[in-house]
C-alpha cells in the first residue's frame, strides 16, 4: 500500500493553524497548503470547523490537512490527513488509503522516520530541526545531519 503523492507541485510554505477562519488570509496570499490541527474542540462544534475548513480550502484549490481527525477528513473529503507517531498506530490507516487521501506523519527521531517510511506516507514531517525556544520536547532535535539522513531515507524508499 501507497499513498498518493501530493502533486507535481512542492508543499511550500506549509502553516499549521488552529481555525478555519485563519486559512482563508493565507489562501489570499498564495499559500497552497495548510493543516487544521484543533486541540480544544470536540463534538459538533469540531465538526462544524472542519466543514469551514475544507469548503474553504477547496473553493482556493488548496491541499488542506486536517490534523488527526482522519474519520472527519475521510467523512468530508479532505485532501489528506496528517497524523502523529501515537496517532498512526490507532488509525485505520487502510481506510485512509481507500479514501484516496493523502497522509502525512511526523517523526522525529530516526526509528520514528523508519517507522513511518514503512506506511507510505505521501510525505514525511521532520522535526524540530533546531530546539525550540517556545516549549520543552520530550526528545532531541534532530538537527542538520538527522534531517539530510531522514531525506536520504525518504528518497531511497520513494525510488523503490
Amino acid at each position: 500500500m501507497r499513498f498518493p503523492k501530493c502533486d507535481e507541485i512542492p508543499l511550500g510554505i506549509y502553516p499549521i493553524v488552529d481555525r478555519a477562519q485563519k486559512l482563508l488570509p493565507l489562501y489570499e496570499c498564495g499559500i497552497t497548503t495548510a493543516q487544521l490541527r484543533i486541540k480544544d474542540m470536540e463534538g459538533e462544534v469540531l465538526e462544524k470547523e472542519v466543514i469551514e475548513a475544507i469548503t474553504l480550502s477547496k473553493q482556493y484549490h488548496a491541499r488542506f490537512f486536517l490534523n488527526d481527525y482522519w474519520q472527519l477528513a475521510i467523512k468530508h473529503g479532505a485532501y489528506g490527513v496528517h497524523l502523529g507517531q501515537e496517532d498512526i498506530q490507532e488509525a485505520d490507516i487502510e481506510a485512509i488509503h481507500r479514501a484516496g487521501l493523502r497522509l502525512g506523519i511526523s517523526s522525529h527521531t530516526p526509528k520514528e522516520i523508519e517507522i513511518a517510511l514503512g506506511f507510505a506516507p505521501s510525505y514525511l514531517a521532520i522535526g524540530p530541526i533546531f530546539e525550540p525556544i517556545s516549549k520543552k520536547m520530550a526528545y532531541e532535535n534532530v538537527g542538520l545531519r538527522g534531517s539530510h539522513r531522514g531525506r536520504r531515507m525518504w528518497t531511497t524508499r520513494s525510488l523503490r
